[in-house]
């Protein structure tokens, strides 16, 4: 990196505890987690993501960070990517973050439509083969299972 070093989400700092809502450890090793920010509006998933691959952050630290669940989490990474916020993830990168270039965001697109081009042939497939004979019909339970 050039010049000054950029810090990781959930670093402790006055700055960052009261502007960004991270957690910080404090010296009794309590953890603190606001999830507001100083101006009042709640914190986004995106405030606690910095730019760019190698600053990655995996969703457990997130999950720490923001004090949600994992599914709850998720969801809230959607909602955010549907508003238009470019939240980037990469099981390279093994996490979460914001793109630091034009390439980055072209990237990413290209491998969201590439996983949904191989969802929507793996959802043709099952429904193809579930008309065929013997692979559509349901099996009958016996009604003596689980008495």
């Amino acid at each position: 990196m050039k010049g000054k070093e950029k810090s990781r989400p959930g670093d402790c700092s006055t700055r960052t505890a009261a502007e960004t809502g991270t957690a910080c450890e404090t010296a009794s090793s309590s953890v603190s987690y606001d999830n507001t920010a100083a101006a009042g509006r709640q914190i986004q998933i995106k405030d606690y993501l910095l730019h760019g691959a190698e600053n990655a952050v995996p969703r457990r630290h997130l999950r720490q960070l923001t004090g949600i669940s994992d599914r709850d989490l998720r969801r809230r990474i959607q909602l955010e990517r549907l508003a238009g916020v470019p939240i980037l993830s990469s099981t390279t990168a093994g996490g979460y973050y914001l793109p630091s270039s034009v390439a980055d965001l072209e990237h990413f697109v290209r491998s969201m439509q590439s996983r949904a081009k191989e969802i929507e042939a793996v959802a043709s497939a099952v429904e193809a083969g579930s008309t065929e004979k013997g692979h559509g019909e349901m099996l009958e339970i016996s009604p003596s299972i689980g008495r």
